[in-house]
């Protein structure tokens, strides 16, 4: 049961179980009928990172962690995210640079990316790529409207293709 429990948990379902009266076992797994999105959050606070679970908790949103800029990188070449929300101040790395290497990968989906930091710089997090801007500290309700924006109908029907060869 445990395992089933830990594999359920990583595919976003729910699996309970209980005695019935006649001393039977049972168990009940719930799929969720809204579509689940997967968050990358890359930041090295822990203590964000913990927030922004209990934030997303009861939401359509499956949230993977890196804390650094190596991690985040690991990360993205087994995880295919829907949206990552990016700090720009890490430990090993820039997160501006991390995010001109999203939109530079060839051949792979682009994901949405929400810049999150303490510095202010939302004209340069667009020029650089990111879809949107969120200034810490973070409430919830600025983070669900953060994640609708880039996950809207109408921004994922327009969303970025692919990056393609630069001419030369």
């Amino acid at each position: 049961y445990v395992v089933a429990g830990q594999l359920a948990d990583l595919l976003g379902l729910s699996l309970a179980r209980r005695r019935t009266d006649d001393d039977r076992l049972m168990v009940t797994l719930t799929i969720p009928l809204h579509q689940q999105h997967t968050i990358l959050l890359v930041d090295d606070n822990e203590g964000l990172v913990s927030l922004f679970r209990r934030y997303l908790r009861q939401q359509p949103y499956r949230v993977e962690a890196a804390a650094s800029y190596r991690e985040a990188k690991a990360t993205l070449l087994s995880l295919r995210p829907d949206v990552i929300v990016l700090d720009v101040m890490l430990p090993d790395g820039d997160g501006w640079e991390l995010l001109q290497a999203i939109r530079q990968r060839r051949g792979k989906a682009q994901p949405r990316v929400i810049v999150c930091s303490v510095i202010h710089d939302p004209l340069l997090a667009e020029a650089l790529g990111a879809d949107t801007y969120l200034r810490k500290p973070v409430s919830r309700g600025a983070l669900l409207d953060a994640l609708e924006h880039v996950l809207s109908p109408d921004r994922t029907a327009a969303a970025r293709p692919a990056a393609s060869p630069r001419p030369d």
